[in-house]
């Protein structure tokens, strides 16, 4: 029950903030958009596919925005302003608070990129007069996937961090990890150990730990919603691999968040 009530308060404030809104607001528009224009016929006169249309590129940006701008405090935040003492004085444990805050922030953040997700085919199909394909599906569940993700890395900074201010640098920190040293690390270990003839292609292990990144996972399982490969693939080159490393990694910063704040000093 103490969870529960915590997920409600989380969740409840979420919906009182005007930013929910904009934020639902906003997914409703932007994807909107980009469905109906998608749906405009190409100089060949063809109709493009909605999943070659931007949805991905622009739920990746936004959904990174919109949860670090309504996760990035809600630890930290509390923490810093004394009310996470006044919390904890109720029959509540500190990981009951960590997941609380973290189902109590997905949840809302779910809905509103779920409107988006819905607006964009609906836009598509009323100019072109066709329903989208079943990939379409797919990339709603990567994206859905994907906000989990970017919930959960919020959310379980924010319960690591001491200020809302620090929250916010060490999420931008992470996401800047994931896109320049994750994928850097591989390529100079190749550079110093391996003999020029044999850095290209790269070998084995370094292709599998770049698609282990979640930002390199996003990316690409999207992509070939767009673009299907030709030829056969490595098992770390499928949708399903990409789809699991994103789940992982969704359960990491939450993970290590219920391990660390029950022994941080308030």
């Amino acid at each position: 029950m103490s969870l529960r009530t915590l997920v409600e308060k989380y969740a409840l404030d979420t919906h009182r903030t005007k930013s929910a809104w904009v934020v639902a607001a906003l997914f409703v528009i932007v994807f909107g958009f980009v469905g109906w224009s998608t749906g405009g016929p190409t100089y060949r006169g063809e109709i493009r596919p909605l999943v070659v249309g931007g949805v991905q590129n622009s739920a990746g940006i936004l959904v990174v925005l919109t949860t670090l701008a309504l996760g990035h405090g809600v630890v930290a935040g509390a923490r810093e302003s004394g009310s996470l003492r006044v919390l904890l004085a109720y029959p509540h444990s500190r990981r009951e608070v960590v997941l609380g805050a973290f189902l109590g922030r997905v949840g809302p953040l779910l809905a509103a990129i779920s409107g988006g997700l819905l607006a964009a085919p609906t836009a598509y199909t009323l100019r072109t007069g066709q329903l989208p394909g079943a990939d379409y599906l797919t990339l709603v569940g990567f994206v859905l996937l994907w906000t989990v993700f970017c919930t959960a890395l919020a959310v379980g900074i924010s319960a690591l961090a001491s200020t809302g201010r620090r929250a916010i640098g060490g999420a931008f920190g992470v996401f800047l990890g994931f896109l320049f040293v994750w994928d850097w690390l591989p390529t100079e270990i190749v550079r110093r150990m391996y003999p020029p003839e044999q850095q290209r292609p790269r070998p084995e292990w370094a292709q599998l730990w770049v698609n282990l990144d979640p930002v390199t996972a996003y990316q690409r399982g999207t992509s070939m919603l767009s673009y299907p490969p030709e030829g056969p693939l490595a098992a770390y080159e499928t949708l399903p691999f990409f789809a699991a490393v994103l789940a992982a990694w969704a359960i990491v910063p939450i993970a290590l968040a219920l391990w660390r704040f029950p022994q941080t000093d308030l």
